[in-house]
């Protein structure tokens, strides 16, 4: 959970080099932090990405100083991927995104403890009037909690307070007696295709919230997600490639690890012939110009292009000394290593595992 000891220092750890470090800056970096991670397939990470890149004067560049994971883009960890998806999604959105909506939509869902350090960064402590805190925000509502403490010498008790709710309705209404130093919460039910305000007026301080309606997520689709990994003995220093997450080359042995390096959307593989050794006369496939098994470009790269975006891929058991007890993966159909009597590539078939 944010701290507010550790949100000050957070902006060391999440800052981008030669932009000053404004206070907006600071208290959106924070809370890129406390999220642990960005996932662009969330209108909550989108909008905290634009919060803190208006933050930094609309600085495109802002994703090369976010030390946070980045997902939900089309090369993960790809700072000009997380830009152009950031910018896909509000110009394609329908919705005015003032900067009160990208903070509430960047805000409105998470903690209490959050949320009332992300105010106390930006405005600093509570110390007299009202103040109105939004947090826990789901499509029905929204956590509402409303504090008050009365300044220096005024009266600590009111009677007459005002607090104004449009765009929601509130089963219990507010009170309209208060004393310092009393915090009530309510929960506050959206009204359809609709924009929350509150006003709270209590003694001689106001304070004011706007709580946008919940955008829509960003349009996803399936995509298939290819990676690499790297192999051992016989095969040391050969890479594979395969559906992100999977046991590499189906071996199941941590040493070997998963498919889970340079991961690529694909809808093309293509293939390469092992020139000698272990592999001589084998195909294998992997993404359109990468380097054919050497990373080092020294056999090649995988050429001749073939479509897989409605056949997928699948895995066939390899054969003789080599690669008897390993599973590779091609093109739906084709055949095993480029060898018909070793089969087809037609197990674990794989058309989709991710969304972007």
């Amino acid at each position: 959970m944010l701290k507010r000891l550790g949100f000050a220092c957070f902006q060391v750890f999440c800052s981008i080099a030669g932009v000053a470090a404004a206070q907006t800056d600071r208290c959106a970096a924070a809370l890129i932090q406390d999220h642990g991670k960005l996932d662009l397939r969330q209108t909550s990470s989108l909008a905290l990405a634009e919060l803190y890149r208006q933050s930094i004067s609309n600085d495109k560049n802002w994703a090369a100083g976010v030390t946070v994971p980045i997902e939900g883009v089309p090369l993960s960890g790809s700072a000009e991927s997380a830009e152009s998806t950031r910018e896909s999604f509000f110009r394609q959105s329908s919705l005015d995104w003032s900067f009160e909506r990208v903070e509430s939509v960047a805000t409105q869902t998470l903690s209490d403890n959050a949320v009332e350090a992300y105010r106390i960064c930006k405005d600093g402590e509570h110390r007299t009037g009202p103040r109105i805190l939004a947090y826990r925000a789901t499509r029905e509502g929204v956590t509402v909690e409303i504090r008050w403490i009365s300044g220096g010498g005024a009266p600590t008790r009111e009677t007459g307070a005002s607090i104004v709710v449009e765009g929601g309705t509130v089963d219990n209404a507010f009170p309209t007696t208060w004393e310092t130093g009393d915090s009530r919460t309510r929960f506050v039910r959206r009204e359809p295709g609709r924009d929350i305000r509150i006003r709270a007026d209590i003694g001689p301080g106001t304070d004011s919230i706007f709580i946008s309606r919940m955008p829509d997520p960003p349009a996803t689709r399936p995509v298939l997600e290819m990676a690499a990994c790297t192999g051992h003995g016989d095969f040391g220093g050969f890479r594979f490639w395969g559906p992100r997450g999977e046991w590499c080359n189906g071996l199941r042995d941590p040493k070997w690890g998963r498919y889970d390096a340079d991961p690529r959307v694909v809808t093309q593989l293509g293939s390469c012939t092992g020139p000698g050794g272990s592999v001589e006369g084998l195909t294998f496939w992997g993404p359109v110009g990468a380097p054919c098994l050497l990373q080092d470009g020294g056999w090649g790269t995988y050429q001749n292009p073939v479509d897989i975006s409605s056949s997928g891929i699948a895995s066939c058991p390899g054969g003789g000394k080599y690669f008897s007890k390993h599973y590779l993966w091609g093109p739906a159909g084709k055949a095993c290593f480029g060898l018909p009597e070793w089969g087809a590539f037609d197990q674990g078939r794989v058309i989709s595992n991710a969304e972007r």
